[in-house]
């Protein structure tokens, strides 16, 4: 099947590009529990009884078109995939469980937008952010609309599901949103303070901040809902750890170093919203007072000038902070390896995750 030249799907290998165009369809319609207009059996469905003095048209322009922003482009879809690779692995078809599917996304899309808001960041997957089309309140209250309805997808009785299980989705999911606001909270109070931390904080914290939002979430609802337990479910989880740590130091450079004309987000936008990072604090602690200015000039400026931002970025390529980032990718690639082969996965399944790591932390150019 042919692909659009400039899409991600170059990089994927066949078999993980061949796994993705098969279940693609599949995860855009799971998106679906968000309609496009607010009907009365939804609202009825999601806001109980105050659903009878809603005015569904305001719901529409003031919740459901700001949560369409970033739904409606949808990314990579990388957080069903996993979830689908794992479920299939232990004999479950993704087919039956939608609704988790589409939970996936849909917070996905709401941290997001969130983020987005936090971080001022003017794009995201090639076009205006939420808050730049929306503005800032209504972006706060879509995504936490969002992130709320789709809650109910744990519920969904349509799903093969025991109590058992919808309620340690949900225990996981609670207790990943709360690691999750915290180090939100801890990254925020040092990019405002203008803090180059140390390298191992900041990884910390990183872990923290993406436990929810990246890919162990994901690989522990594929592993709960298939029936996985004990020491396997552990690995996995483990496993979505690791890959996401290495996605996102992978993303870090990214951002700074594109290579693709097609990132989606503004180029080295985290130097101006003061965004710590691996590769700057070594870039800092690699450099003479000199060059340290040159790095803290545009640093947490959001009206930083272009040309020093590309000052900065020299610094960085330089010091050999890129090499000292890609080190650390390297090492959790390597534990994220170790905890796929602890899983024990039937071979396609540990085959498509071993792509999938590879694809997040080396292959990825956009």
């Amino acid at each position: 099947m042919a692909f659009p030249r400039g899409s991600f799907l170059e990089d994927f290998s066949p078999r993980l590009r061949a796994c993705f165009l098969r279940r693609r369809g599949l995860f855009l319609r799971s998106m679906d529990s968000v309609p496009r207009r607010a009907t009365r059996a939804w609202l009825r469905a999601h806001g109980g009884s105050s659903a009878e003095g809603l005015d569904s048209e305001g719901v529409r322009r003031g919740a459901l078109d700001p949560s369409w922003v970033y739904l409606g482009r949808h990314g990579k879809l990388l957080r069903p995939l996993l979830a689908s690779i794992v479920l299939e692995a232990f004999g479950r078809r993704p087919e039956s469980f939608l609704p988790l599917l589409g939970m996936i996304e849909c917070q996905e899309a709401a941290t997001c937008s969130f983020d987005d808001v936090v971080d001022d960041s003017p794009l995201r997957r090639g076009g205006p952010s939420t808050h730049e089309l929306h503005g800032i309140p209504l972006a706060f209250a879509a995504y936490q609309a969002l992130y709320n309805a789709s809650w109910s997808a744990v519920f969904d009785p349509s799903m093969p599901l025991s109590a058992e299980v919808r309620l340690a989705v949900l225990d996981a999911l609670a207790r990943e949103i709360l690691a999750y606001g915290l180090g939100q909270c801890q990254e925020l109070r040092w990019s405002r303070e203008r803090r180059l931390v140390s390298a191992e904080r900041y990884l910390q914290m990183s872990s923290d901040r993406i436990v929810f939002m990246s890919f162990n979430g994901p690989m522990r609802i594929g592993a709960l809902v298939g029936g996985c337990a004990g020491a396997r479910l552990k690995a996995l989880v483990e496993f979505g750890t690791w890959l996401g740590m290495g996605y996102h130091l992978h993303g870090d450079e990214l951002n700074l170093f594109p290579r693709s004309g097609d990132w989606g987000k503004a180029v080295a936008d985290d130097v101006p919203s003061g965004r710590v990072t691996v590769l700057y604090r070594e870039a800092w602690r690699r450099s003479s007072p000199a060059a340290r200015r040159i790095l803290l000039k545009p640093f947490g400026d959001p009206r930083a000038r272009d040309s020093d931002v590309r000052a900065a970025l020299e610094v960085v390529r330089g010091s050999g902070a890129v090499e000292c980032n890609r080190r650390w990718i390297g090492t959790f690639r390597a534990r994220a390896a170790r905890a796929l082969r602890r899983a024990r996965l039937p071979a396609a399944g540990g085959a498509l995750l071993s792509d999938m790591l590879r694809f997040m932390t080396e292959t990825r150019r956009m």
